[in-house]
């Protein structure tokens, strides 16, 4: 008898569909990672929450507030049987296109964010259930708005007391400053209000000790104020701007005196609060405006300032040697386009995010780069684009007005994220050093393969 060869049984036509369209997935997966391995240019993904915190208004800044238990359990019920910590953010906010008729807010938001997240990431999940890592790993943390207090004017940017967390400042286009404390009952929130001049301003921050608030003005003044004293006059006041005053930042660690201020004029300069005329002085190189400056926080660097202009030029110096032009010391980023806010990274593990700055951009795009590498004390460093380009967040779809980092060391959120932008979007996110080979590799995010889709 001739041996018969059987056929297979024919395949049902939505299982053939299933695996031509896994294979396609696949392949543009792999021809994607290719790309992007090549361009060498990480895209940074986690969890990623993307709020509408209120439709009507837009969102101005953020700073993210350290973790304190207040007798609130460690961790608490997250998704399922997953757990997360809550952390608290202050979110400055006007009415958009209708400031001129709706209340602008300051917003105290608490968002709980994943705890198997870092624990995955930091090789160790506490979990033996492989589905409950994958599923961790695509969760979005949850946010929401606690409390809001209406403020008369737009908000321009909003800081926090560092000695006392919950003692919140927000700067407004009406010219005043307003001081809030969460402690108090709702309605009773804001404890005291400062008129600094008849302009509009941006700068504002507490000095290290907690008593000294900074902060600039249009009218090209920078003012200093006693927030434990009960006069509501400064107890200093600054002029060498020839134009606007922007940014300003207080030096850590070294007795609470120090500052710098940027503006308009293009100019970066130093002060000390004993002394009335400037301690140094560094003129731009390009004549743009300067946005934002900001001193590094950590013990180690603590004389590393970065400072951003209107063209996109991201300048980190050596603050003892910025006299003059500043180039005895310096990287210079070109980003791509109007640097709008920026921060160095906080929390975590102190030598892994020193060297980290984090900026959002006009375009909405926020990059994080890496400066460690490039920095060599006594040269001048011109960088191009991504030479110390650490990674990039593609999600705001418009302007990115504020960024805060986590400030206290805290594991669970460490290398975690808060950007706003004007369209009223709250998104908070985690810096990945994996990126992509955890991205591409043990976790299936095929359905995620492009920035735009990543996020959303």
């Amino acid at each position: 008898m001739a041996d018969t060869k059987m056929d297979p049984p024919p395949r049902e036509a939505s299982e053939t569909a299933s695996e031509c369209t896994e294979d396609k997935k696949q392949s543009r997966l792999q021809e994607e990672y290719g790309v992007w391995k090549e361009d060498n240019v990480p895209i940074l993904y986690s969890f990623v929450n993307s709020t509408r915190l209120d439709p009507d208004l837009a969102l101005t800044d953020v700073v993210w507030l350290p973790w304190e238990p207040n007798g609130a359990p460690e961790l608490v019920p997250y998704a399922g049987n997953l757990t997360g910590r809550t952390h608290q953010l202050v979110v400055g906010s006007n009415g958009g296109e209708k400031s001129s008729v709706l209340p602008s807010y300051v917003l105290l938001v608490e968002t709980v964010v994943p705890r198997e997240f870092f624990a995955k990431l930091h090789g160790g999940d506490p979990r033996s259930d492989e589905q409950n890592e994958k599923i961790a790993c695509k969760q979005y943390a949850v946010t929401h708005v606690r409390r809001r207090v209406p403020i008369r004017h737009p908000i321009t940017k909003v800081t926090y007391n560092p000695l006392q967390p919950r003692l919140a400042a927000a700067r407004d286009t009406g010219g005043h400053v307003t001081l809030i404390d969460w402690n108090k009952e709702e309605g009773d929130e804001i404890v005291r209000s400062y008129r600094v001049s008849d302009t509009t301003g941006f700068g504002i921050e507490w000095d290290p000790s907690g008593r000294h608030l900074g902060v600039t003005s249009y009218d090209k003044l920078v003012r200093v104020y006693d927030t434990n004293a009960s006069s509501p006059d400064p107890v200093a006041t600054f002029g060498y701007h020839t134009a606007e005053v922007e940014g300003l930042s207080w030096k850590m660690h070294d007795n609470n005196n120090v500052f710098v201020t940027c503006g308009g004029d293009g100019a970066v300069v130093r002060w000390d609060l004993r002394q009335a005329q400037p301690t140094a002085v560094c003129e731009g190189d390009d004549k743009a405006g300067v946005n934002c400056v900001a001193y590094n926080p950590h013990a180690s660097v603590p004389h590393l300032l970065v400072s951003a202009d209107q063209r996109g030029n991201v300048v980190v110096r050596d603050d003892r040697y910025l006299a003059g032009k500043g180039k005895a010391s310096r990287i210079k980023i070109s980003a791509t386009r109007e640097v709008t806010c920026l921060r160095w990274m906080t929390g975590g593990v102190e030598e892994e995010s020193a060297s980290k700055v984090v900026i959002g951009q006009a375009t909405g795009r926020v990059e994080i780069y890496d400066v460690q590498q490039a920095w060599h004390p006594g040269k001048i460093i011109d960088t191009h684009g991504d030479y110390a380009l650490a990674g990039t967040h593609y999600g705001h779809k418009s302007f990115c007005e504020g960024i805060s980092c986590p400030p206290s060391c805290d594991l669970v959120a460490d290398g975690c994220v808060a950007s706003v932008e004007h369209d009223g979007m709250l998104q908070i996110w985690r810096f990945t050093e994996p990126g992509l080979d955890m991205m591409y590799g043990q976790y299936d995010m095929a359905e995620t393969t492009t920035p735009e889709k990543m996020l959303f």
